[in-house]
């Protein structure tokens, strides 16, 4: 027999159990429209932060990559900074090209996505956390064998040159890249949880600090010796001086790198250790700003070499010297080299024509040949009465 109160009972039953619903019934139709709304809010960066971020980035960019290039061209061409140990400095350069030519880009897209866009761009992010590890990690341990390296050349002086001319620097260098590349992969690819990728991270920084301040140590403890026995000095060479004190000079000099370093990275550095975890908002515009500052290293230390070393200083200007003297000639066409020509190169002959003709003759003639030449792009065995008649300016 039907029982009235058995179906209330299993109706009641069914009203109440979860289960009977499906999960578009139970999803309101606004809830997307809250979620997407709540993801473009965290991913949001205020025009107040990301307008000079944006700013800023960019000038250091531009100015990093010049200097660092700079950096770099003036080690290979002049032959007074083409030494072993100023290699280091070549590869720092190079760590530094790739924080200011592949990581400032990609901060700026990432900054300027969040800032117009408002999106949280985290493939972006990945690639830039990966390819700023290897530049900070080498920049490390490049100031690492920069501090040896000067260890050496003002402890040991006459051992320097065979040690970083033997296997001393191409030893250095593979260490450099090679185990920041290494920790890089590892994190990326070992899990997380059986790989301590932040205590590896702290400990390999804090490591490598630790052996530059026993090595600036070692050379303060030598330097406080040296001046006791300055009586003793006299005996030694004009050339022993002067080597001992440039090399004092440069680890100085290196010191003050190291210190800015150690001021643009470290914030940004204990906001990620400190607790094994990001005690800041990772995408508000406090991370941001010491990234930025963290990358403002990179367009630094082409400045520091040109204030504090002579060599890097007249370096720089030849450099520029020869910039300058770059011919444009072969770039320009023969119509608009004539116009030129006539414009503000005649004038000037024919408005001095008088004293030359009463001077010398010979000297209107030279330098009207000379501009002929320059013109048709010809060399001096060519005739000048052929150019003339070719241009039709015989008559």
């Amino acid at each position: 027999m039907f029982s009235y109160s058995h179906m209330f009972s299993v109706g009641r039953k069914r009203d109440f159990n979860p289960a009977d619903f499906s999960p578009v019934q139970c999803i309101r139709p606004d809830d997307n429209m809250n979620e997407s709304s709540e993801n473009a809010n965290s991913c949001s960066l205020p025009t107040a932060h990301g307008i000079p971020l944006i700013a800023i980035n960019f000038i250091i960019c531009v100015l990093g990559s010049l200097g660092n290039f700079l950096v770099c061209l003036a080690i290979t061409t002049n032959s007074r900074l083409r030494r072993a140990s100023n290699y280091l400095l070549f590869s720092l350069a190079i760590a530094d090209l790739i924080a200011t030519l592949v990581c400032e880009p990609l901060l700026l897209k990432v900054i300027i996505q969040r800032t117009f866009f408002y999106e949280c761009t985290k493939r972006l992010q990945r690639t830039y956390s990966i390819l700023s590890q290897i530049s900070c990690s080498s920049s490390v341990l490049h100031m690492v064998a920069i501090s040896f390296d000067r260890f050496v050349a003002v402890v040991f002086p006459l051992r320097h040159k065979n040690f970083i001319e033997g296997c001393g620097l191409k030893f250095m260098l593979m260490i450099s890249w090679s185990l920041p590349i290494l920790l890089t992969v590892l994190r990326s690819i070992v899990p997380r949880t059986t790989y301590p990728a932040h205590f590896i991270g702290l400990g390999t920084f804090a490591l490598c600090y630790l052996f530059i301040f026993f090595f600036y140590f070692l050379i303060v403890l030598f330097l406080l010796h040296h001046r006791k026995k300055r009586k003793h000095l006299g005996a030694r060479t004009n050339s022993m001086k002067v080597t001992f004190r440039r090399e004092v000079r440069v680890a100085c000099t290196l010191a003050i790198a190291i210190s800015v370093f150690t001021a643009c990275w470290v914030p940004l550095m204990t906001v990620f250790f400190a607790a094994g975890k990001l005690i800041i908002n990772r995408n508000g515009s406090l991370l941001m700003w010491l990234r930025t500052l963290a990358l403002s290293n990179s367009a630094m230390n082409f400045l520091i070499y040109s204030a504090k070393i002579r060599d890097f200083k007249e370096a720089y200007i030849d450099i520029f010297r020869k910039m300058l003297r770059l011919r444009v000639r072969p770039f320009v066409l023969m119509h608009t080299a004539i116009k030129i020509y006539k414009g503000f190169i005649e004038p000037h002959f024919d408005y001095c024509s008088a004293v030359w003709d009463g001077l010398a003759q010979q000297l209107s003639e030279k330098l009207q040949n000379r501009a002929i030449r320059v013109i048709t792009k010809s060399s001096y065995d060519t005739s000048s009465r052929f150019l003339l008649t070719s241009l039709g300016w015989d008559n």
